[in-house]
């Protein structure tokens, strides 16, 4: 199974931030879901599955201050209701 993918969107206040991530920390991957199950409502919800483990290796790895992630939000490279993989 692949691997899952995140993307750091950084929308720091202070700062200026980059419009796409970096493809070498969060490369996105999409998956073949049929139309009719993406459609589903509740689709998303049903398969968004972001551990704070997984949370906390994207902000070390963009070198954010974990005590800072409100100020940040990590969202799928591909999102999950354009078939984005976990």
């Amino acid at each position: 199974m692949r691997s899952l993918l995140f993307v750091l969107l950084l929308a720091g206040v202070a700062t200026a931030a980059p419009v796409y991530p970096d493809p070498t920390l969060t490369p996105g991957a999409a998956i073949g879901v049929a139309m009719e199950r993406l459609c589903t409502p509740g689709y998303t919800a049903s398969v968004r599955n972001v551990s704070r483990e997984l949370k906390r290796l994207v902000f070390l790895r963009y070198g954010v201050d974990w005590t800072k992630r409100s100020l940040y939000e990590v969202d799928h490279f591909v999102p999950l209701e354009l078939s984005g993989a976990n």
